[in-house]
């Protein structure tokens, strides 16, 4: 009985390590990127954009379709039961045999190939969209993500500093030679940094959540981002704006608007031609008839457009056209403002950016260290220590952010043309 327990339990911790392991395993999953290799994988794994290719073929499909031609449809009569001789299915009795065929007129079928060829192309351009939105979400959490974690750092740095100084004042609190007050202020600043950081770690878990989502990998993933940054003085004036302006006619956006004024256009003629009936025409051959033994006939059915000619849907079709028409002057005023809006912000950043002194955070980074030091020597108060962490965290935090909102201000200019017009990180 012994002899059972022991390697029930054996087994159970055999469990527990391998669970603790797998764990471990899990929890290592890192991946180390760069924005180029981030937007390879995102190119061909993201499902939406996957999922979006479909609507192409759904399209390409519809102009298929459209170019077919009506099936021929046969008819064949057969009476069961003749009373006259008391049989059943008599096929050398009478029958009937009718062949027709529907022939679309007024060039519908034409049309109707045209309007579906416009619609593919507006299908390619909203995949264009599409993938230009993804992209740029992709770029901007991979930029934040990069940024999040040299905020990470800065606490790091602060944490470790403050941690080894306090090792330092607990033996000299039990030595009686520092006081209570300081000791408990340099913890709570402790913790303080600790909460602020624990804020930072969640903020990061939501973005590596979304870049998971964009790339399609493991939800246990950690993605680990590399960048490059080259923040020049990019040359911001009217002949620039002007060049801007003209691309915006490039863009998806003005494009699936351009097309859709083409498709309610080409709906439009459809529906008018709508207007003409189509014609029926077929074969018939009767045996055992009324008249003749064998008979052969020709006809054709065209129905009359005396009540329904289309109406409705010929001013529903013009409706929609000139909506398309008003929407895309819409479209073409809301681009022009937001091209300003995000020039005007990016050139505005970026001058207050390169004013700054960039070599600012370096100084302080030599300087922190000094100030730990002296206070650890007592040259320096606990105010005056806490007063200079606090101006570093601060300035540190604040040149990163700086940083990232002028490359995210710049990132706005190609989101909105759709291209790296402006190349910023790498």
């Amino acid at each position: 009985m012994k002899k059972i327990i022991s390697l029930n339990l054996l087994f159970i911790l055999v469990l527990l390590i391998s669970f603790g392991k797998q764990n471990f395993l899990l929890a290592q999953q890192e991946i180390k990127l760069s924005l180029a290799e981030a937007e390879a994988i995102f190119l061909q794994n993201n499902l939406q954009i996957i999922a979006e290719r479909f609507s192409i073929n759904i399209a390409e499909a519809n102009v298929i379709q459209a170019k077919l031609f009506e099936n021929p449809e046969f008819v064949f009569e057969q009476f069961i039961y003749t009373a006259d001789d008391g049989k059943y299915f008599d096929f050398g009795k009478q029958n009937v045999m009718q062949l027709e065929q529907l022939f679309v007129l007024a060039g519908k079928r034409k049309k109707l190939v045209s309007f579906e060829n416009i619609n593919l192309e507006i299908a390619q351009f909203e995949f264009q969209e599409l993938l230009r939105e993804l992209r740029n979400t992709l770029r901007e959490k991979f930029i934040e993500t990069f940024y999040l974690k040299k905020h990470i750092l800065v606490y790091d740095k602060g944490i470790n500093y403050l941690k080894k100084l306090i090792d330092v004042y607990d033996k000299q609190y039990e030595k009686g030679n520092v006081s209570l007050i300081e000791r408990v202020r340099l913890k709570a600043l402790l913790l303080d940094l600790q909460t602020e950081k624990f804020e930072l770690e969640k903020e990061l878990i939501e973005v590596n959540k979304e870049l998971n989502i964009l790339l399609n990998q493991s939800e246990q993933t950690l993605i680990n981002p590399t960048l490059n940054t080259e923040i020049h003085s990019f040359l911001f004036n009217d002949e620039t704006y002007n060049l801007l302006t003209k691309e915006l006619a490039k863009t998806p956006q003005m494009q699936i608007a351009k097309k859709q004024i083409e498709a309610d256009e080409a709906n439009l003629k459809l529906q008018k031609a709508m207007r003409i009936p189509d014609l029926t025409l077929g074969l018939i051959y009767e045996r055992e008839g009324h008249l003749r033994p064998e008979n052969v006939g020709l006809y054709f059915n065209i129905p009359l457009p005396i009540f329904n000619r289309n109406q409705g849907e010929i001013k529903v079709a013009e409706a929609q056209y000139y909506q398309s028409h008003t929407l895309y002057q819409f479209q073409e005023k809301e681009m022009l403002n937001e091209l300003y809006a995000v020039y005007s912000k990016a050139n505005e950043t970026l001058k207050f950016y390169h004013s700054l002194d960039t070599e600012l955070a370096d100084d302080f980074e030599k300087l922190i260290e000094g100030i730990t030091l002296s206070f650890e020597r007592k040259t320096i108060s606990m105010l005056e220590f806490i007063d200079y962490y606090e101006t570093y965290k601060g300035t540190s935090l604040q040149l990163q952010n700086l940083e990232k909102e002028t490359i995210l201000s710049i990132e706005a200019i190609n989101f909105l043309l759709g291209q790296n017009y402006f190349r910023v990180v790498e």
